[in-house]
């Protein structure tokens, strides 16, 4: 969530001001609501209005400011996305001590932070958690000592998960950086140390980081990590991460040229599709311990822990592994501690996690661990927390998501469940081969890509009327009604419009109640023997509702005749649902752009939770 930067030292090509600058730009996909950074140079500077604000204040500080050539540069900032207190300059990060003496920007939660208030009666400012960090380190610091050892005695006072970096105008060249549970890492370079929140802001400028211990205080120096001598643990960025995946031809350039990065990564969903279930297949063959989970011959209970769009992906994936013989649960990731310690079979944990920062998600592998049982983590970004914490790590290798909103992970996650199941049914039955289910994979994306070519203008049309509607269902049976939750979801965090996914067979129990002229219905119908659906739409129709259907071609003939508006998918069950997930994402998207929404910065929406 909350994206923290830091830099100490050099910065030949650019002021350390754009330093900072660049690293907070590169943590907007995580979703923020406002910003600030503080420099030795331009000193406090905080927006509400976001970082190209952020940029003019401070520019407009620095044309004012009387810099010497070798000026030193050290300085913090920040992202933040509002937990305690509201959207205001005064909540925004940095926050200092009564003195000023100390700046501190902050990830997490600090549990006691109404007890050290009550403790440490001071002057503050803000209504943030974050404050009470300031004022402790500052009242420690007064006692003697360095900034560090202030801020080592403040960490043991604080109780929650934190990330902090700290720094001072009397500390010149320091930045102090510790965490607890929150993610943080450290770029090392010749003549400068910064810090991040993740991998992919400092991607540019290192080749590799330094994960920052759990539990440590380090301060960090130009040209320096440690004042005494402290171990480094290097991690290599996997390329995997960093990297788009390999096209498999040109396609959709319609969308790889528009302006927002969501439209840029759904039209990378071909490549995600292939590239994710490449990746599961090279783990099946090459990972030892994986196999041996997979050839078990008794049946055994996956459990998925995932939220959001993640747990929408497991949900989608979930009837593949049922047709292998195995029991596959979707619970909110919270509730897996609880359906571990009562489940009589063997229990798999599958993590899902585009960011590999998601605090629930790291909660429930933490508590799977504790009770000995195996876990499987499909991450897209590697390294992170989530991705040093599993078993057994596959890479979502999708490319980064640069969008708050989640897609082409998405889409890979599914991609990656459904080779997880074809490969457990195939090692556990000893028939079958690993290369066909490889050939699907392909076949799979060059129609989803094709899919996307040929359909789009229809998708656009239906985002585009949605976009005047009150509501919106999106509805449908089987895996159907999985995809039609993550419809659901994407337009109500990116058009702000209520919108509700469900199952066709539900109308009648309540949900048909609402349905009228004014209320869109998005009707995702993903096998050729489900005509119960189009008879169950068609109700839909007759009274009223515009509907719009997505649908194999004998569903989608049936369906012309009360329609709105029909696309059609392909007649195979798998390549039926990467197409009608990535339609759903279209459709949701273009409803954006239609009410023109800051598509890829949507409001309230964070894109690496990492509080519970």
């Amino acid at each position: 969530m909350c994206g923290i930067a830091a830099w100490v030292g050099s910065t030949p090509s650019s002021s350390i001001e754009d330093r900072l600058l660049a690293l907070l730009r590169r943590l907007e996909y995580r979703g923020y609501d406002s910003a600030g950074l503080w420099t030795n140079r331009v000193g406090l500077v905080r927006s509400i209005e976001g970082i190209d604000s952020l940029a003019r204040s401070a520019n407009h500080r620095l044309a004012h400011a009387n810099l010497s050539q070798e000026e030193r540069q050290w300085g913090i900032a920040h992202t933040r996305w509002a937990t305690h207190g509201m959207v205001s300059l005064r909540n925004t990060h940095p926050h200092s001590g009564c003195n000023r003496r100390v700046f501190v920007v902050h990830n997490g939660v600090i549990e006691n932070a109404p007890d050290i208030r009550r403790q440490h009666p001071c002057s503050y400012r803000s209504e943030t958690d974050t404050e009470v960090i300031a004022h402790l380190i500052e009242a420690y610091w007064s006692r003697g000592g360095t900034l560090e050892d202030a801020t080592r005695a403040a960490v043991r006072s604080l109780s929650g998960s934190f990330a902090i970096a700290v720094t001072s105008p009397l500390a010149p060249e320091s930045v102090v950086v510790a965490r607890r549970e929150s993610p943080l890492l450290v770029g090392v370079g010749s003549d400068w140390n910064a810090a991040a929140s993740d991998v992919y802001a400092l991607a540019p400028w290192v080749r590799q980081v330094a994960v920052l211990p759990e539990g440590a205080v380090w301060t960090l120096k130009a040209g320096e990590i440690w004042q005494q001598q402290r171990k480094l643990t290097n991690v290599p960025f996997e390329d995997l991460s960093l990297q788009q995946s390999e096209p498999l031809r040109p396609p959709i350039s319609f969308l790889a040229k528009r302006e927002e990065a969501l439209g840029r990564e759904i039209a990378e969903s071909p490549n995600a599709w292939q590239q994710a279930g490449f990746q599961m297949l090279q783990r099946v063959q090459e990972d030892e311990q994986l196999r041996r989970l997979l050839v078990t011959p008794a049946a055994v209970v996956w459990i998925s822990a995932a939220c959001g769009s993640a747990r929408i992906a497991a949900a989608i994936a979930a009837r593949w592994f049922f047709a292998g013989g195995d029991l596959f649960l979707t619970p909110p990731a919270r509730d897996v501690p609880f359906l571990l310690q009562h489940c009589a079979f063997p229990p798999r944990v599958v993590a899902l996690s585009q960011s590999g920062e998601t605090a629930d998600t790291r909660s429930a592998v933490k508590a799977a661990q504790a009770l000995g049982v195996p876990t499987i983590g499909i991450i897209n970004v590697v390294p992170s927390s989530l991705a040093r914490e599993v078993d057994i790590l596959v890479p979502l290798a999708v490319g980064p998501e640069t969008s708050v909103a989640s897609t082409k992970a998405v889409v890979g996650q599914v991609s990656a469940l459904v080779t997880l199941a074809a490969a457990r049914s195939i090692l556990r039955s000893g028939s079958g081969n690993l290369k066909d289910h490889a050939t699907l994979l392909s076949e799979g994306a060059i129609q989803l890509e094709q899919f996307l070519t040929r359909q789009y203008q229809i998708l656009s049309s239906i985002g585009s009327f949605l976009a005047s509607c009150r509501s919106t269902f999106f509805i449908g049976n089987g895996a159907g009604d999985a995809v039609a939750r993550e419809g659901a979801l994407k337009l109500k965090e990116i058009t702000y419009l209520p919108s509700e996914g469900l199952s066709a067979a539900e109308l009648k129990h309540g949900p048909l109640a609402v349905v009228g002229e004014e209320v869109g219905v998005v009707a995702l119908l993903l096998s050729q023997e489900d005509q119960d659906g189009v008879i169950q739409v068609a109700e839909v129709a007759a009274r009223g509702a515009p509907v719009f259907v997505v649908a194999p071609p004998d569903q989608a003939r049936a369906a012309r005749s009360f329609a709105r508006a029909v696309v059609e998918l392909p007649d195979h069950p798998l390549a039926a649902t990467a197409c009608a997930l990535s339609a759903a994402h279209c459709v949701a998207y273009e409803a954006a752009r239609s009410l023109k929404r800051p598509v890829d910065r949507p409001r309230h929406l964070a894109k690496s939770v990492t509080v519970s």
